[in-house]
């Protein structure tokens, strides 16, 4: 293990440079690679033209621009061989290995990211919600951030909006910054109540706001068409459940449907094997066994996580991780991949 990987973490971001510009950084994850395999497989949602600029209250993910997107691809391939997610369930040896990966299903995926990837050869896999694309549904996530941009400058009342939870008693609307914050607090309460609820929790805020729904242009989501093409193109098309619910909390009727029939949904469209899944919000409470164990009746060969950390030939094929790249500088994107060894070995 290198020098870096066993100091504190603050002290290992303020060596990052360092250790990346030494070649430090590489040589350990050629070290890794030989001794027991090194996969990173990098998690994306969201890649948009590099001059456009999200409002607040947008969307909780608000994705990185193509530039800077390229940039960590360019990053990956410098150190690291590109496989497909589903070639990335395979044990590795040699030179390190990467793989890319999208949730959800964006259009700018297939409009901004796909052409990036097959410009540099990269392949990838996008994981979709079967029941939401080529339809004109959209995420709570999306319909919460429209609503909180559409809202009256103000206060937002809190009160019985979603009880049990620590929500203030009101929420600022003023400037950017508190609706960018109220989107925050908002989103991280809902994603911990069932996911049925949320479209009478969102109706109950549309009504308290007063505000007409206005969808954004960059929340469209890709259409049965473009999956097509992108399969056509060599692209993965990968599962991301059928309703982007929270699997833990479904029944096995349920879970059947959001695992096996996104599955067969899929296929049936795009005329191509689905190999790998991805959990939707992706954290240890939404992936337990009874979820896994659904997931391999299903036939799927694995399935993936939004849990940080890298492949190493030691996990479970539907439990495993990946790493989210937060900036476009090598030294960052190094210090992102040391973060996620550390967590996996």
């Amino acid at each position: 293990m290198h020098a870096g990987l066993s100091l504190p973490r603050q002290l290992r971001k303020l060596c990052s440079p360092l250790g990346y510009h030494s070649g430090a950084c590489a040589l350990q994850w050629r070290r890794l690679a030989r001794q027991r395999g090194l996969t990173a497989v990098l998690c994306y949602h969201r890649v948009l033209a590099s001059r456009q600029r999200r409002k607040a209250g947008m969307t909780v993910d608000e994705g990185i621009t193509s530039a800077t997107f390229e940039a960590q691809i360019r990053f990956m391939l410098r150190h690291f061989e590109p496989v497909t997610p589903s070639q990335a369930l395979q044990p590795g040896a040699g030179r390190p290995r990467f793989a890319v990966t999208f949730d959800d299903g964006y259009a700018d995926n297939f409009l901004v990211a796909a052409p990036i990837l097959r410009r540099l050869g990269v392949p990838a896999a996008f994981y979709v919600v079967s029941g939401y694309v080529g339809s004109h549904r959209r995420f709570w996530w999306d319909r919460l951030a429209a609503l909180l941009r559409e809202a009256p400058a103000g206060r937002l009342p809190c009160d019985g909006l979603l009880p049990g939870t620590d929500l203030p008693e009101q929420l600022p609307l003023t400037t950017e910054a508190e609706r960018r914050d109220a989107t925050e607090r908002l989103g991280a309460a809902m994603r911990r109540r069932p996911t049925t609820e949320l479209p009478a929790v969102l109706d109950r805020l549309a009504a308290r706001l007063q505000v007409q729904e206005r969808p954004a242009e960059g929340d469209a989501l890709m259409d049965w068409a473009q999956l097509r093409t992108l399969a056509g193109q060599g692209f993965e098309i990968g599962a991301h459940s059928a309703d982007h619910l929270n699997l833990a909390q479904v029944d096995a009727q349920e879970l059947e449907r959001q695992g096996a029939g996104a599955k067969r949904c899929i296929e049936r469209e795009t005329g191509q094997p689905v190999a790998t899944f991805a959990y939707p919000y992706g954290g240890p409470d939404h992936c337990n066994e009874a979820v896994r164990a659904a997931v391999r009746r299903a036939g799927y060969q694995g399935a993936y996580t939004a849990i940080d950390g890298v492949i190493t030939g030691q996990q479970e094929p539907t439990a495993l991780p990946r790493v989210a790249l937060n900036w476009p500088l090598g030294f960052a994107c190094a210090h992102n991949i040391d973060n996620a060894i550390r967590a996996s070995i």
